[in-house]
């Protein structure tokens, strides 16, 4: 008994369940009571079931030592968490039953089942310092007042059970609930994308017409001296389509960039951006005309070179042009930005980054194609502002900043700069 006091007490000092001192038996009786599965037994019960009873820490240095399970003992865990294992049927490694923590119970069916050992089940891994109360069933079997007692246990037993069962209920519950959601999430995603899938297929099909029709741009040049005419009701012609398909999709405008949603700071933005581009085109036209003899000829500030050389337009239709330009440009935003951009990302998979960059270098390469006709250097020159316009787009969500940058960009670096001479 000294033995078991000893044990006892360094066990709940640990545990810091209840100080008593060693030599007092109604402790343990009070400590046993503090545990669910001998509530309602009385203290000559506790007392008759303590002689049964050893307090065992288990450590993972001394794994090895506790690793077998008696097949007819109970284990309470009143600290610490192990893993139960079983020896695999095909071969001799251990395979993980479950794990234990405070206040379970290992081996339950030694109460239940008079007949019941289970040998094979074993002490897989230790995680931390594990405190157990083991029970030898066995034994206590033989006492005369086993029934009494273990008709008490049984009953906190089936609470046990009880507890356990609508804990399970309640994760399976909230685990179903979190998969159901995630489940219809997945198909709305999956139903946009279907969307926008269908809408992508439609845009490259217009914009492969409106490019092939480019083409047809230098025959009319040659025919009639002035494409600007065409190519503009052209552009207007396919934004029509566009915006049909769109309407179509049965999606809110805002899904194309169509909303004021952070339109004021999108403004300063895309101005920002626009006042930086015109200075450093500035600087690089400046230096040219400096230092290098092949454009010293060419003025600084040149409105009607920089429209003749993009254009080919007599000067009475320069007015018209830079109108026409201002007009376009929000259209031009229009397709690329909300129309082909926007549904490229809401189709593509992937990481939201990869996503952003994928529909903005796409886009921009249709973006190149709509001033391919002027000249291919030209329309490399536009994939600079056009990305970091997709980039703005993908920030804000409204066309209002970029089609306001787009048009300022044009008016400084192509008009009043003339930039469009240097490169041809």
């Amino acid at each position: 008994m000294k033995w078991l006091l000893k044990q006892i007490g360094s066990v709940l000092e640990k545990l810091k369940v209840i100080k008593f001192s060693k030599k007092d038996n109604i402790n343990i009786i009070r400590a046993l009571k503090a545990q669910p599965l001998f509530l309602g037994l009385t203290d000559k019960q506790l007392t008759i079931l303590t002689k049964y009873i050893q307090f065992v820490t288990l450590t993972p240095e001394e794994m090895e030592i506790h690793k077998k399970i008696n097949g007819a003992d109970l284990y309470l865990i009143l600290s610490g968490r192990l893993e139960a294992s079983q020896h695999s049927d095909q071969n001799d490694s251990l395979e993980k039953l479950s794990e234990y923590s405070t206040n379970e119970i290992l081996n339950l069916l030694s109460l239940t089942d008079a007949h019941h050992a289970v040998h094979s089940i074993m002490i897989g891994k230790i995680y931390e310092p594990t405190t157990v109360l083991v029970i030898d069933m066995g034994s206590f079997r033989k006492n005369r007042h086993y029934a009494s007692i273990h008709s008490v246990l049984l009953k906190n037993t089936a609470y046990y059970f009880y507890e356990r069962l609508k804990h399970a209920e309640q994760v399976l519950f909230h685990t179903s609930s979190i998969a159901t959601q995630s489940i219809d999430k997945q198909l709305e995603e999956a139903k946009i994308r279907v969307v926008f899938g269908l809408f992508v297929v439609r845009m490259f099909i217009i914009l492969c017409i409106y490019t092939l029709s480019l083409r047809g741009l230098a025959i009319v040049e040659t025919g009639f001296g002035d494409p600007t005419i065409v190519s503009s009701t052209m552009l207007f012609i396919v934004s029509f389509f566009v915006y049909h398909v769109m309407i179509k999709t049965h999606l809110p405008l805002s899904e194309f960039g169509i909303s004021t949603i952070n339109w004021r700071r999108s403004v300063v933005e895309g101005v920002v951006f626009a006042l930086l581009l015109f200075c450093t085109m500035l600087v690089i036209k400046l230096t040219l005309i400096t230092y290098v003899s092949k454009f010293q000829h060419i003025s600084l500030f040149d409105f009607n070179t920089g429209i003749d050389n993009t254009f080919h337009v007599v000067s009475w239709k320069k007015t018209f042009i830079m109108l026409a330009y201002i007009l376009f440009s929000p259209i031009q935003e229009f397709l690329v930005r909300g129309g082909l951009q926007g549904s490229l990302y809401c189709f593509l998979t992937g990481t939201k980054q990869k996503r952003i960059w994928v529909s903005i270098i796409v886009s921009n390469l249709i973006f190149i194609t709509f001033h391919s006709h002027i000249s291919v250097l030209f329309g490399l020159t536009a994939l600079i502002p056009g990305i970091v316009w997709g980039w703005l787009y993908s920030r804000h969500k409204t066309l209002i900043g970029v089609s306001i940058s787009h048009i300022l960009v044009g008016i400084s670096v192509i008009f009043l700069l003339g930039f469009t001479e240097l490169i041809s």
